[in-house]
């Protein structure tokens, strides 16, 4: 989806591999990622061989930037209610503002 439109992720989205380590037919990748969404993230993902092809099997990620960017909401020209959303913003501490 990315590669399709990558503006999506941010304009100046960019990754790298930054390590990979394999044994027999398991291992784990590390993915560094910014300007995702306005953030910055190290993935970390579980690898295994199944059926001679190599697949994620499992997928754990942190933010690294320090400061990342209020998520946009606002009402588009579809039907729907954005008080429940804000609500549970406002509970978990996101930051967001409205367009």
């Amino acid at each position: 989806m990315i590669a399709a439109k990558p503006g999506l992720a941010g304009p100046n989205f960019k990754y790298y591999v930054r390590s990979i380590d394999v044994t027999h037919d398991a291992g784990v990748a590390v993915v560094a990622k910014t300007d995702f969404f306005g953030c910055d993230f190290v993935e970390y993902l579980s690898v295994n061989k199944i059926d001679g092809k190599w697949k994620i099997t499992n997928k754990t990620y942190t933010c690294t930037s320090l400061t990342p960017k209020p998520l946009k909401i606002g009402y588009w020209k579809i039907r729907g209610l954005i008080a429940p959303v804000r609500y549970i913003l406002e509970y978990l501490g996101v930051p967001y503002e409205e367009v």
